[in-house]
């Protein structure tokens, strides 16, 4: 009887260190991802704002030009 209620203490030991290392894993992915994702916006934000001011520049130094 005493076998029995250890290896049940056992079995839900193990079943608490899985659950806690999925978890872990999971949390572990979904921040990776989650960084991937903010750093390519940042990059694409500045990609986009890069190009607004090179479209800016060109307009500016055209209307200087002209005058």
């Amino acid at each position: 009887m005493m076998f029995v209620i250890l290896m049940i203490m056992n079995e839900n030991q193990f079943l608490q260190a899985h659950d806690t290392f999925v978890i872990s894993w999971i949390v572990q992915t979904f921040s990776s991802y989650l960084f991937r994702l903010v750093r390519t916006i940042k990059c694409l934000r500045a990609c986009y704002w890069t190009e607004l001011i090179e479209v800016a520049a060109t307009k500016n130094t055209t209307s200087l030009t002209s005058l």
